[in-house]
């Protein structure tokens, strides 16, 4: 019995993605203005494809699955899940918005695309903004779910530049209360109101202001003395030694980057199989665990 959770466990994901992409660009995926959308294996979050999105001037990334959409926003606390890998910071946000088949927003959210590298979005509807408050501020039975798609704006300040998109869903399920606002979506999980979650709250108290850095007096600088003078030693006799380090410890790194192709690429990055969460991570597809790279 135990045997068989344990199958079932590596064999899937908590959340599997709607859409990896593996067969390219799906029909209702496409580019507006000066812009072209392509399917990629030069960065992936999922298997060794995703979607490249490149623009020179104003553009935007159209979803058009709108039968997707609509069941998503049907469901209360449903939302939108996906990675993004950003080459190059941009000053202003992306922004994401669903619309209705008359084209006006049904709701939106800003995703801040000061970063190199992949991030991250769970995104809940009800914590969307819409032009009077938020989704969730209005009746269940009187939310606006008759969407026709939904657009992927980059900013007029960047004009030319290239973004990927991989493992995008549109959850038939609720997401969990535990999603995180982060430098990315700092307004995320809006209405969050329990102290104690505090994974939760990280990015609310990395705003608080920095603890004031005092001059080190003689004795904090003795006891930071005897540390080092522990450590040394240790070094000297606690340590397994160097062939261990080179024969045992190295060797586990070396099988590590064979068996998940970590590499660097001729342009200074390192790719690899897919580095995910516990809720995404999917063992029989190769993917790699973050608890897992945490415990080796």
């Amino acid at each position: 019995m135990i045997a068989a959770l344990v199958a079932a466990y590596d064999s899937y994901a908590a959340i599997n993605a709607q859409y990896t992409f593996e067969d390219g660009v799906p029909s209702f995926i496409s580019a507006n203005g000066n812009a072209t959308v392509s399917s990629s294996a030069e960065k992936f979050k999922d298997g060794s494809k995703s979607i490249k999105f490149t623009w020179e001037g104003p553009a935007e990334l159209v979803f058009n699955n709108f039968a997707d959409i609509e069941a998503s926003l049907k469901v209360n606390e449903a939302g939108i899940m996906m990675w993004v890998y950003n080459p190059t910071p941009m000053d202003e946000p992306i922004r994401f918005t669903i619309l209705d088949w008359n084209m006006s927003e049904i709701c939106h959210f800003d995703f801040n695309a000061d970063f190199e590298g992949w991030r991250a979005i769970w995104m809940k509807y009800v914590d969307m903004l819409t032009p009077s408050g938020h989704y969730g501020d209005t009746k269940l039975k009187e939310r606006v779910t008759d969407a026709a798609g939904m657009i992927i704006k980059v900013p007029e300040s960047a004009a030319s530049g290239t973004i990927y998109i991989d493992r995008v869903t549109f959850s038939k399920n609720r997401l969990h209360n535990q999603i995180t606002p982060d430098k990315q979506i700092p307004e995320n999980n809006y209405n969050l109101t329990r102290d104690m979650w505090q994974w939760c709250r990280l990015w609310e108290w990395e705003q608080y202001p920095m603890w004031a850095v005092n001059p080190v007096n003689a004795e904090q600088s003795e006891m930071l003395r005897k540390v080092e003078a522990r450590l040394d030693e240790w070094a000297k006799t606690g340590n397994p030694g160097k062939e261990y380090t080179a024969g045992t410890l190295l060797g586990r790194v070396d099988k590590h980057f064979e068996k998940y192709g970590i590499r660097r690429l001729p342009d200074g990055s390192v790719t690899g199989a897919p580095l995910l969460s516990d809720d995404e991570f999917n063992n029989s597809l190769g993917e790699m665990r973050i608890r897992f790279i945490r415990g080796h």
